[in-house]
């Protein structure tokens, strides 16, 4: 009796991401997303921001908007219990956790509880009120209200001010690598420490989900006061702009090991090189950009009547995939409209200027010709 023949086929199993409270894989390339706490954003950047990345965020003119965009971030990390970690030299971090909004998910009342029946399009009866509310995946929140102090003690909170920024032993070799901006070599010290400390790295499994936000990190109060002839302007720029990318690359490597994600803004506009906002943009996974109309020289058009400034996705993350994320427009607003903040798509109505319309009365392009005056060179 021969021997039963025994097949080589075995079943590829899919890889299985991580379930963790507010996050849900992406369609796009199967990476874990978190919402960024502005739907429509998520919308705009593929679905929202991959764990273990960097989302640098360039702030506007007097970095109201860029603020605003990261105590969303930080309060939709409230809201899903998940830890966070605040750094700031210029607030102080515990006044950013007492500011962020509260959720606005009580407000989003269907349309057949109102008793206010639509009368057009019978259809559309059950529809909610808010049309984005079908969506499951990340809250929306009042800007005019803040989160009580009970959900805040229920999810631990990391800090880093400007009573930490000298907070490290001379003997670390991180240290080493930040003399000339030791508060950068502080930070980093400290965010190791919690990542570690915490169980957020990759190798000890999914358990929850770091939301870090670095608050205006590259401004002159990151920097230390340079005493001394001898050292010229150029050269402590220098050393300063050497840091802060080091700095990124170090920050980056740490999420690509842990189970976090990092927003971070920087006031681009007060570096007057291009070269280094360009440097610190390829070490960011994703770039944005707020542009205020508050402050700004240029004349505004009259179609951005309704919003507070422009929205630009200047990078998009390239990850799992050979090209990122296509958006169907790069062109976007942002507005704080019923306490609400939200980035919208941007039309620009058609030109109707004098010059470009028909004029009434006047005849348009024909392919006839007229001979009545007798015959002409083309003749159809």
């Amino acid at each position: 009796m021969s021997a039963p023949v025994v097949s080589s086929f075995v079943r590829k199993s899919q890889s299985r991401v991580p379930y963790i409270a507010g996050s849900k894989p992406s369609i796009h390339n199967a990476q874990l997303l978190v919402s960024t706490g502005v739907p429509t954003i998520d919308q705009a950047v593929g679905g929202g921001v991959a764990v273990g990345t960097c989302v640098i965020v360039e702030e506007d003119m007097f970095g109201t908007y860029s603020h605003l965009f990261l105590k969303h971030f930080l309060a939709e990390g409230v809201i899903n219990k998940q830890s966070v970690y605040v750094a700031s030299l210029s607030r102080t971090p515990d006044d950013i956790i007492k500011q962020l909004p509260a959720s606005a998910k009580d407000e989003l009342v269907p349309a057949q509880e109102t008793g206010d029946e639509l009368r057009i399009a019978w259809r559309y009866k059950n529809v909610m009120c808010d049309q984005d509310a079908a969506q499951t995946f990340g809250n929306y929140f009042d800007v005019s209200r803040t989160l009580d102090g009970e959900q805040l003690g229920r999810v631990s909170v990391a800090k880093f001010g400007y009573e930490h920024r000298t907070d490290i032993s001379p003997q670390s070799c991180i240290y080493k690598q930040f003399q000339s901006c030791p508060s950068y070599g502080a930070l980093l010290s400290s965010l190791k420490s919690t990542v570690e400390s915490q169980g957020f790295l990759t190798d000890s499994g999914p358990t929850n989900i770091l939301r870090i936000g670095l608050h205006s990190l590259g401004s002159p109060l990151w920097h230390p006061q340079h005493q001394g002839a001898s050292s010229s302007a150029h050269h402590q720029g220098g050393s300063e702009r050497q840091a802060l990318l080091r700095f990124l690359l170090h920050l980056r490597s740490l999420l690509r090991a842990s189970y976090s994600v990092c927003v971070l803004t920087i006031p681009s506009h007060l570096f007057e090189d291009a070269v280094s906002v360009w440097e610190m943009e390829q070490l960011g996974d994703t770039v944005l950009g707020f542009e205020s109309f508050a402050g700004s020289d240029k004349p505004i058009h009259p179609a951005y009547k309704d919003f507070q400034g422009l929205f630009h996705m200047v990078r998009l993350p390239c990850l799992n995939s050979l090209q990122p994320y296509q958006p169907d427009t790069l062109q976007y607003a942002f507005k704080v409209h019923r306490k609400r903040f939200s980035v919208e798509k941007l039309y620009l109505p058609p030109d109707l200027s004098e010059t470009a319309s028909r004029e009434i009365g006047k005849p348009g392009p024909s392919c006839s010709v007229n001979t009545s005056k007798g015959p002409t060179s083309i003749d159809f």
